[in-house]
């Protein structure tokens, strides 16, 4: 309730109005049938002024919060999965969430997934609603589709003449997480991306000075309402990590808004999203 007390009163009136519109008719069949498929690809420019000369120019793809169940189909997956290949990355990172509740989405999940295209290949962690269904299973589906799940680990790639190091942390909520497990032994004169599903732990993490975090989870809150945000993110820091860019140091953490979503099925004013990210050699930070 702060939040809207500190709004003024033309500002608090177009929320209002804003809302009561939603909760209208054409409200309701926007947020349920148009917005939740309405993919964003949202294109970012990474700015390192240390970024070694073989990763000029290396493009990330993150997908996250997939949700595969009855209210998020096969067919909408497969869509996202061709505007994905489409977008041609280097590598691709997941960083979980890939099913909601019943374990017989997890094969066709993974059957969608194996048709995802890299030449680095894709690195995935698990999320809560993974292992609130079953988290053995997914990591098996996910392994089967050619897809390298980290569980508080890390695996180097070469790009060129450099060494890139992907780190995976278990989820915070239903895993173990344990950063200094997943950090033990990576150099930290490399560039380092860390999959993390929960972004409550930035500050511990950047602790590590990863260069790139990656995070999923709060959806961006599902529902958005003007001059307010999000109305409900499931994190200890409330909004603060709701979606998007983050910094402190020198680490960046980017909070993916998904693809999919949660009871209740509905999403308004946080399109789904595709992230494609570009890593440049410049001073600027972030570009």
């Amino acid at each position: 309730m702060r939040r809207v007390q500190r709004l003024n009163r033309r500002q608090f009136i177009r929320a209002l109005a804003w809302t009561s519109f939603s909760l209208g008719l054409g409200g309701t069949s926007y947020a349920t049938l148009w917005e939740p498929s309405w993919v964003k690809v949202q294109k970012i420019k990474l700015a390192y002024p240390d970024l070694p000369p073989g990763l000029e120019g290396l493009t990330l793809l993150q997908l996250s919060d997939i949700h595969l169940s009855r209210v998020v189909s096969r067919s909408y997956l497969r869509q996202c999965i061709q505007m994905a290949n489409q977008l041609k990355p280097d590598i691709v990172l997941l960083t979980g969430d890939y099913i909601t509740r019943q374990k017989k989405y997890i094969p066709l999940m993974a059957e969608e997934l194996s048709h995802l295209k890299s030449p680095l290949g894709s690195y995935a962690v698990l999320g809560n609603h993974d292992y609130w269904t079953h988290g053995p299973m997914v990591k098996t589906a996910l392994r089967k589709a050619g897809i390298h799940v980290l569980t508080n680990q890390h695996t180097q790639i070469q790009v060129k003449d450099t060494e890139l190091w992907i780190l995976g942390v278990d989820d915070l909520w239903a895993g173990i997480f344990d950063l200094e497990k997943t950090f033990h032994g990576t150099p930290e004169d490399r560039f380092r991306i860390l999959l993390m599903h929960n972004p409550d732990e930035f500050e511990k993490a950047s602790g590590y000075n990863p260069n790139l975090i990656l995070s999923g989870h709060t959806h961006g809150g599902q529902v958005s309402l003007p001059y307010y945000g999000p109305i409900l993110t499931p994190s200890r820091h409330g909004n603060l990590y709701a979606s998007g860019l983050f910094k402190k140091e020198e680490t960046l953490m980017y909070v993916n808004r998904g693809l999919g979503l949660i009871s209740p099925p509905v999403r308004m004013g946080v399109r789904p999203e595709i992230s494609l990210f570009t890593l440049h050699r410049e001073t600027r930070y972030p570009a």
